[in-house]
């Protein structure tokens, strides 16, 4: 298990070193094939009229590699000259290495894009969503954070529950669609202030939850969930309570982390809302 984790959080830097083999490679070629006497085929560029100087450097030892005596028959036959034969066979060795490089930066780009900044597939899994909001529902955000944790075990990540203040007071005054408008502007809202790469789901109601990956520690944690406070608190007649939990001192596995973030949560509300609160023990 921790070799096939090894290789897909490293599969970007085996591509890397791939692309740079066959780049030396290339420069490998040129070098071996310097113009000088008894020196593979390039013995031709003394005399590139002569068919025989060609043929001759065939049975010179070492005998030449399959990409040489390719090279040395089409000069002999005058199909080409010793310099285009030499452009036409390093033309194929970088073709290779751009072509390598190519598919890297696909496979680059591709990991970077952001889709809304969820996971929607981990390893060819497709998550579920919430109907409402379309982010991920409780099922699948069990299976994003897991994911993660599984892939980047040795990384700080940070848990936020975020629990709406006193948003039974908009169902009952203005109605339960106007809550789900408001729910759904809540989530077009978080999204808009998490970083590519962040997992955002709602557990149910007006609950939500983010997965920031990678945080320095609570420094960085606070920033961030402060950052998603005043985004939904800009919003007219709606405060939000956070709790933070941080992977791996406040919890090893996803049902941790959330009932410690939610502990957290319940604190804030309890100190007067819309604020943030970190876990720090106990119930």
């Amino acid at each position: 298990m921790r070799k096939n984790v090894w290789f897909k959080s490293n599969a970007r830097d085996i591509y890397i070193f791939f692309a740079l083999c066959v780049f030396i490679s290339s420069a490998a070629l040129i070098y071996r094939h310097e113009t000088g006497p008894g020196l593979s085929y390039s013995s031709v560029f003394y005399c590139p009229s002569k068919k025989d100087d060609v043929l001759s450097v065939q049975a010179q030892p070492p005998r030449p590699s399959y990409n040489d005596a390719d090279m040395h028959v089409s000069v002999a036959a005058a199909k080409r000259t010793a310099a285009q034969a030499v452009h036409r066979s390093l033309a194929k060795v970088s073709g290779v290495a751009v072509l390598l490089y190519i598919v890297y930066l696909l496979l680059f780009l591709r990991k970077g894009k952001k889709t809304s900044s969820l996971f929607m597939k981990t390893d060819g899994k497709n998550y579920s969503k919430d109907p409402l909001t379309g982010l991920l529902d409780r099922s699948a955000l069990y299976g994003a954070v897991s994911e993660t944790i599984r892939l980047y075990p040795e990384r700080c990540h940070a848990v936020f529950m975020m629990d709406l203040d006193n948003f039974k007071k908009v169902n009952d005054t203005f109605g339960h669609l106007k809550g789900d408008t408001v729910l759904r502007s809540v989530a077009e809202h978080i999204l808009s202030s998490v970083e590519k790469g962040d997992i955002v789901g709602r557990i149910g109601g007006d609950e939500f939850i983010v997965l920031a990956r990678n945080v320095a520690g609570r420094t960085e944690a606070e920033s961030k969930a402060k950052t998603l406070q005043k985004a939904v608190s800009g919003m007219e007649d709606v405060t939000v309570s956070i709790g933070i939990a941080l992977y791996p001192y406040d919890g090893a596995v996803f049902e941790e982390l959330y009932d410690h973030a939610d502990i957290a949560m319940y604190r804030a509300k309890d100190k007067g809302r819309d604020r943030c609160e970190f876990y720090c023990g106990g119930r």
